[in-house]
């Protein structure tokens, strides 16, 4: 079981990158219980130790995993056969399931709308709103990460892992028309 200190950095779901204020016991239910004071900007939340333990928390990206993301980044996310022409229906993703993903945290599912957005948003030009804001929302939270990761700004990391999946996605164009739009 990791025990985090005040001071460090976790990653709660459904709020992000917090830090560790302090550490409390308070009473509830005529039960002492020990909780992680968490705050993440003008927001503090307390989290009871149980929660914390069995998945509520987890420690942030270091540099070595935000190189194996930048390396995901650049994969594809789907893989043609020869004769398969590139389709919009490729990079479908569910809205709902992927507000969940990123409400979660989970890493692996951020990745993967974020490649599948935004090879979505090339071929269509623009994404519709509901997309768009996924694919916003989870670029938002993977760079925030990564950033903090890195000890960068979010803007330099957007960049990058804008920059990483355009290469990505010239390299697989030699493979593939696209029917819709260039690439």
């Amino acid at each position: 079981m990791t025990q985090f200190r005040v001071g460090s950095y976790v990653i709660k779901p459904g709020l992000g990158l917090c830090r560790i204020k302090a550490i409390r016991k308070q009473e509830v239910s005529g039960e002492t219980m020990e909780f992680y004071v968490l705050s993440s900007g003008d927001v503090d939340i307390m989290v009871p130790f149980s929660v914390a333990h069995s998945g509520g928390l987890r420690e942030p990206l270091n540099e070595e995993r935000v190189e194996e993301i930048f390396e995901k980044l650049g994969e594809p996310p789907v893989f043609l056969e020869e004769d398969q022409i590139e389709d919009i229906d490729l990079y479908e993703f569910d809205v709902f399931e992927s507000q969940e993903v990123i409400k979660s945290r989970d890493l692996e599912g951020i990745i993967d709308i974020v490649r599948k957005a935004f090879n979505r948003q090339k071929l269509l030009g623009q994404l519709p709103k509901d997309e768009g804001d996924v694919f916003t929302s989870a670029r938002k939270f993977l760079a925030d990460e990564m950033a903090h990761a890195l000890h960068t700004t979010r803007q330099r990391v957007m960049t990058r892992v804008t920059k990483t999946l355009g290469e990505a996605r010239k390299r697989r164009k030699e493979k593939f028309e696209s029917p819709l739009a260039p690439g």
